[in-house]
Order: C-alpha cells, then sequence, then structure tokens
C-alpha cells in the first residue's frame, strides 16, 4: 500500500482522490443528465482519428480506447471520486505504458527558472509545508527526502536556514549581478540552479542540482514561501558556536563509545534521525541523508558498516578500533579521518551538541542495518 500512495502522489491525483475532490472536476455545474452523456460521447468521437489520420472504426481498439477515456471524464466532471483499487489500477495501467522517470519528469517543475517564475504566480505557497519538505517530513516527486536540513541546519555545509530572506534581500541582492532580482527569484534559482551563485565560505560544497526533476511548482512554492519567512538572523555568538572546531576536539570518543555500547539501540528511530523525520533528544534535525544518499556529497549510506569493516579498520592507525568507535567518531570529529574523494569543512563538525548518546547509538544500529 505504501508503494501504492507514492505512485498516486507521483501521479498528481491521490491526495485529491483521497480528499474526496474530483480531479479533473470542472469550476461551473455540469449537465449530468443522460442526454448531455450521449452529446458529449458523440462530440468526441465524431471525425475521430488516429495520430497517423487514419479513420477510425467503432470497431477498433483506438475508438473503444477513445470511449473509455470519455466516458470516464464525464463521471469525474460529474463528481464521481475512485476508490483506491480503481486509481492504483489505473496507475498500473499507465506505469506499463510509460517509465515512472517519464511520469515524474512530466510533474516537475524543470530547470527553466524563467518557466519556474511564471508557474509560481498562479500557485499559493505554503510555508509549513515547505517546512516538511525542507525538514524531510514529507517527500519530493521521486519519493525520497530533498535533504535540505542536512546541509543548512547549523550553517556548516550550506548557509543557515535561520536569515535566508534578510541575507537575500540585504547582502545577495545587493550584489550588482543580482541587483534585478527580487527574493523569490533568488531563491528559486538558488533551489534550481545552485552553482548559479555559490558563496564563497560554501564553494567546496557540491549542492545536488537535481531539485527541479524532483519538484512539482506547489513543492516549489511551499519550499520558497518556508525559506521567505526565514528572516530572523542568528546572532553573533550562535554562529560562532555552530563551528565548533575547539570544542569537539576536546571529546572523549572513547568514553562516548562505551557509554553507546551500554544502551540499547533502536535502529528505525536511529533511520528516522538520519533521514530528518524526527528530532534528536537534544531537540535537533541532523538530516544526514540530505549528504549521504548515493554518496554524491558524503560517502553513501548503503554498505556504511561494511566499509567500515573491510575498509577502514583494516587501515594500521584504526586497527584498535571497533566499529561503533570508528562511526562515533566518524560522527563527531569527521576531519579525523576524511575519506578519498570527499572535500573537507562539508560535514558539520557540532554534532556532539545535537546528538546524545542514545541518539548515536540508535543511528549506529540504523547504519549496521544498511549492511
Amino acid at each position: 500500500m505504501k508503494k501504492s500512495l507514492l505512485l498516486i502522489s507521483l501521479l498528481g491525483i491521490g491526495f485529491l482522490v483521497l480528499q474526496g475532490i474530483s480531479v479533473f472536476g470542472q469550476d461551473e455545474p455540469v449537465d449530468c443528465s443522460a442526454e448531455a452523456l450521449v452529446a458529449f460521447i458523440e462530440a468526441g468521437t465524431t471525425d475521430f482519428i488516429t495520430d497517423d489520420e487514419t479513420p477510425v472504426t467503432e470497431a477498433s481498439p483506438e475508438y473503444v480506447y477513445r470511449l473509455g477515456e470519455l466516458y470516464t471524464q464525464f463521471s469525474l466532471d460529474c463528481g464521481y471520486v475512485p476508490n483506491i483499487e480503481q486509481v492504483e489500477t489505473q496507475i498500473e495501467r499507465t506505469l506499463d505504458l510509460a517509465p515512472l522517470s517519464f511520469i515524474i519528469a512530466q510533474s516537475s517543475i524543470g530547470s527553466d527558472v524563467e518557466v519556474a517564475l511564471s508557474e509560481l504566480e498562479s500557485v499559493d505557497g505554503d510555508a509549513f509545508n515547505g517546512q516538511l519538505l525542507y525538514n524531510g517530513l514529507e517527500v519530493g516527486l521521486d519519493g525520497a527526502e530533498l535533504g535540505c536540513a542536512g546541509c543548512h541546519t547549523g550553517g556548516s555545509a550550506g548557509p543557515y536556514t535561520e536569515g535566508t530572506y534578510t541575507r537575500t534581500e540585504e547582502i545577495r541582492l545587493a550584489l550588482p549581478e543580482l541587483a534585478d532580482y527580487t527574493v523569490e527569484q533568488y531563491l528559486v534559482e538558488s533551489i534550481l540552479h545552485p552553482s548559479a551563485y555559490i558563496v564563497e565560505e560554501y564553494a567546496n560544497v557540491q549542492m545536488p542540482t537535481n531539485y527541479g526533476t524532483r519538484l512539482d511548482a506547489q513543492m516549489l512554492a511551499d519550499l520558497v514561501a518556508y525559506l521567505e519567512s526565514q528572516d530572523q538572523l542568528l546572532d553573533d555568538e550562535a554562529s560562532a558556536n555552530s563551528d565548533s572546531v575547539e570544542t569537539t576536539s576536546e571529546i572523549d570518543i572513547v568514553a562516548i563509545t562505551d557509554i553507546v555500547l551500554g544502551l540499547e539501540a533502536n535502529a528505525s528511530r536511529g533511520e528516522q534521525l538520519y533521514f530528518g523525520s524526527t528530532i534528536s533528544e537534544l531537540d535537533y534535525i541532523v538530516g544526514c541523508a540530505g549528504c549521504h544518499t548515493a554518496g554524491v556529497i558524503g560517502p553513501a549510506t548503503l554498505g556504511t558498516w561494511t566499509r567500515t569493516l573491510e575498509e577502514r579498520l583494516t587501515l594500521e592507525q584504526f586497527a584498535d578500533y571497533s566499529p561503533e568507535q570508528f562511526l562515533i567518531e566518524a560522527i563527531l570529529l569527521p576531519e579525523t579521518h576524511l575519506p578519498d574523494g570527499y572535500v573537507s569543512g562539508v560535514m558539520p563538525a557540532n554534532y556532539s551538541e545535537q546528538l546524545s548518546e542514545q541518539d548515536l547509538a540508535d543511528i549506529i544500529a540504523y547504519l549496521r542495518e544498511t549492511g
């Protein structure tokens, strides 16, 4: 059922059906009499020809298919709401005819900023829904979390979420090359084309460039609305504390490992922490998956435990480590053993202030399950 509901959302009709709203219903009252149905079918089948201009007879499969479309359209226009089984059947038929990637692409906002801004003119953004998307509590068109909070919470891997509007208006748009931009335009371009303007201190961070294929117009509008609501800049002290190299350098990894090993771990909660769908015991969303999914920005989640055992712990400097100790150190002191191929300064260095020992135990339990 979870897969089916995901496909429904990808086709952009499931939530409307669940809410009892006709997907194709018209704003104006519809004549649903038998006479109106006959006229509707006649209008839709008169002089019906195929794409190659071949006349269609009433016995042909093309004609029968057209009839089915017309009857379905009329039914929906008259207020009929398909049940879940009927929607699932339609989705399965659609997927037999077109790959899922094509269906997602048809729903997505795309990468053209001007087109996206034009579409947003007719869409009202919901900041609350945008916050859910941003924090991984709702998924993109591809069924995966966007992972925004994973890089932008704490400001270590990406600009702070807090103060986004203020920084955009007072700092970014003060630049000559952005003088004609609106805040909305800048945010849309930053999401769809993150390399168009890179904040200097985050030049080594590779923000995913595929959000145009993972968001539809409503999702993009919601994200922009949420970011525009973030106008409160953090104070200097909070900003300074976020990069806690001095603090983390004094962490006793061995002592923390001993505590973690003595706790009963919950891999399911660890997965939720990892994907940012629940908060830590210290009231933070960490969103690890934002960087580690598919290994684009950080090492891939899948196979973490195996790589730790078969690769990392075979190195001389980690000969005395347990896998738990290695992973705890990798989380709390990410600069101590940066994997080849990944740049320094991307992974936040302040997780010791955001994760408790129980949080660490649960995340490690989840990573163990990834194999």
